[in-house]
């Protein structure tokens, strides 16, 4: 039995978004926008409230200040940005959190918000079958070669999940930012 899911469905990014719960695979978010919170340590689960709470800005910078967080809008196993795609390629084994300078990569998929609302990318290239995430300063960094690799992962990067706040949750919580 897997862990529950939170299924967020819409037709597109401006629609009004309805959700259930059940109990199945990892489902993704259907042209919802979101932002992520920086939860430290890999448990995804969001502390409203919390003191110094970083968000995922632009370039996959933390930012204090929730205005200034990215949006992101996960549609069909992808994951977009100020309408760029964020993907990688084969034998990397990390990045920043951020749409690639250097063009599409050949990994796009699977990413999926999970019913605790931690954002996955799944994709059977990536050691463990899926990323991890971590921040070295302000830089939010994706894993690919699993939590022990020794080979040149960036120094003092810490373990964080990214928690989805979708865009209803997202405008009521944080005030200061409207998601449609």
């Amino acid at each position: 039995m897997s862990a529950p899911t939170t299924t967020v469905t819409g037709t597109e990014a401006s629609s009004p978004a309805t959700a259930s719960s059940s109990i199945s695979t990892p489902t993704n978010t259907a042209g919802v926008p979101a932002i992520f919170v920086i939860q430290p340590g890999n448990s995804g689960y969001y502390k409203k409230g919390q003191n110094n709470q970083a968000y995922v800005g632009p370039g996959g910078i933390a930012t204090l200040d929730c205005s200034k967080a990215a949006v992101y809008i996960v549609f069909q196993e992808q994951l977009f940005t100020n309408g760029q795609l964020i993907s990688t390629n084969p034998d990397i084994t990390y990045q920043s959190f951020a749409p690639s300078s250097g063009g599409v990569g050949t990994i796009t998929t699977s990413f999926a918000i999970e019913g605790n609302n931690l954002l996955t990318w799944q994709n059977l290239t990536f050691v463990d079958g899926h990323a991890y995430f971590c921040q070295q300063g302000d830089q939010v960094n994706a894993l690919f070669c699993g939590l022990y690799y020794q080979g040149g992962y960036p120094p003092n990067c810490e373990i964080v999940s990214l928690v989805v706040i979708p865009g209803k949750k997202a405008s009521v919580w944080l005030g200061m930012i409207k998601l449609t």
